[in-house]
């Protein structure tokens, strides 16, 4: 089985090629399909436009490998670009090239290394000597890399000239030279994306520890997790590793509530006491700044003798001032860390892979906020792959037809006439309509009289103008 291809090399080639197909490929080798060939000493890209039980040279070369599963080229297509190449003298490879997705094509380039058994003697032209030097310098490199070095070093050295110096080092075995394919431009289009992976509880635990360090966060905090919900002004300094200024910016702000520390009267035995002291203590409990007031110090500390009131000191407490849901968001902003939480709440919202543009849309996030939440295990980053679609963000609205020119009118008139007329000749020229009539108890089969005279030949029209000329 031999395949007849198209090879897709820039050098104008106006025939095809007979290669024969490997028992392995020719299950799922089809006409249109792009395999990979070896021509003359290099590899090349070729078309498949057609096969045959026999090649007319004795010995052909083996197709190498399929580059696409799906056929890039439809057999209309080929039939197109041989009715091109006959009609305008152009080489079919040529023609078929116009009809390739963009960036498919691959075109052939070296690859060269210094031959690890060579021993260092020799002869060498100084632009050898400058392409071994490259190449020590290097390592393996590609002949279009080469190429740029070289210009470094002499801008007027040509593609021949280097060329000729290689393969002159590669047949001394100095060099090891082999063709490849630069791999296709096209490719399918991929975005970035961001996932959330961590649960709600994790991932609202873990961002109140981002940002930058701040006393006042810590305050906040500190009261958002408490079980106390009027925790001492001195346990809440002592946990947060804060000072009393901090919690006077936050008094300031609205945030906290401060209560400061004071003395509480108790009555104890209320039944046993005198009579005069009844209505004092019928007023207890209450704090000893408000009794002072209407009752002297030297009575509070007499009743206290006679055991009839307890002091009790309660210290200084704090607690939110705000709704425990605004907590979070003020510690983060308090931390410079809005923004990762903005990250996650969105992520969490659509619980879905989002793009990282769509990210950076919606929040002021970078891609160092994405990473840093990435080492964290709250988020994963990936790839997804999309379609291409230009249009998709465009409306399109139908306009009315503009008005023909005078010209573009009186052309159209006449075209117009030729399709009419065209159209009543069809119908002069159709067979005759036969219709069944009844006369008594018979039936005949009478056709309607019709007069045929023979078809005109369709007016073909060549119009003439300058692009743009609304042919």
């Amino acid at each position: 089985m031999f395949a007849e291809i198209v090879v897709n090399v820039e050098a104008p080639l106006a025939g095809t090629f007979h290669y024969h197909v490997p028992k392995d490929l020719r299950p799922s080798l089809h006409i249109g399909h792009l395999v990979e060939i070896e021509f003359g000493k290099r590899l090349a890209q070729g078309i498949i436009v057609a096969f045959s039980g026999a090649a007319p040279v004795e010995e052909t070369k083996p197709v190498i490998a399929l580059i696409d599963e799906q056929p890039v080229i439809f057999p209309w297509q080929i039939e197109l670009a041989r009715w091109l190449s006959r009609t305008y003298l152009t080489p079919l490879n040529a023609c078929l090239r116009l009809m390739l997705p963009p960036g498919l094509s691959r075109w052939a380039d070296i690859t060269l290394d210094i031959n690890p058994y060579w021993d260092g003697k020799g002869r060498l032209t100084i632009l050898q000597e400058q392409i071994l030097y490259s190449l020590r310098e290097n390592g393996d490199m590609r002949g279009k890399q080469l190429a740029r070095t070289l210009k470094k070093w002499d801008k007027t050295i040509k593609k021949k000239d280097w060329l000729t110096a290689v393969n002159q080092l590669a047949r001394r075995s100095i060099i090891r030279k082999a063709s490849v394919l630069d791999p296709p431009r096209a490719r399918a289009k991929q975005i970035r994306t961001a996932e959330l992976i961590a649960a709600p509880e994790r991932w609202q635990t873990a961002v109140t520890q981002l940002g930058r360090a701040n006393k006042q966060a810590d305050v906040l905090l500190y009261l958002l997790n408490s079980d106390d919900p009027l925790p001492p002004e001195t346990a809440v300094l002592a946990a947060a590793h804060a000072k009393k200024s901090h919690l006077k910016k936050l008094e300031t702000a609205g945030l906290i509530h401060r209560t400061p520390g004071q003395t509480i009267v108790t009555a104890v035995n209320p039944a046993t006491a005198p009579p005069e002291y009844t209505d004092f203590l019928n007023h207890l409990p209450a704090p000893a700044s408000q009794l002072t007031i209407h009752n002297s110090q030297f009575t509070i500390h007499q009743l206290q003798e006679q055991n009839l009131i307890r002091l009790t000191e309660e210290p200084a407490t704090i607690n939110l001032a705000i709704p425990p849901q605004e907590a979070l968001p003020r510690i983060l902003e308090l931390r410079g860390a809005k923004t990762y939480y903005d990250i996650l709440t969105l992520l969490a919202q659509e619980a879905r892979p989002v793009p990282v543009s769509q990210i950076y849309a919606e929040t002021s996030a970078n891609i160092n906020h994405l990473r840093k939440l990435t080492k964290l295990d709250l988020i994963r980053l990936g790839n997804e792959e999309v379609w291409r679609d230009p249009l998709a963000d465009r409306d399109f609205v139908p306009a009315q037809s503009p008005l023909l020119t005078p010209d573009q009118a009186r052309v159209w008139g006449r075209i117009k006439m030729a399709m009419i007329e065209a159209a009543d000749d069809k119908a002069r020229t159709e067979p005759a309509e036969v219709v069944t009539r009844g006369q008594g108890d018979k039936v005949t089969d009478e056709p309607h009289p019709v007069t045929l005279s023979p078809p005109h030949p369709v007016t073909p029209f060549l119009l003439h103008g300058v692009t743009g000329s609304g042919k």
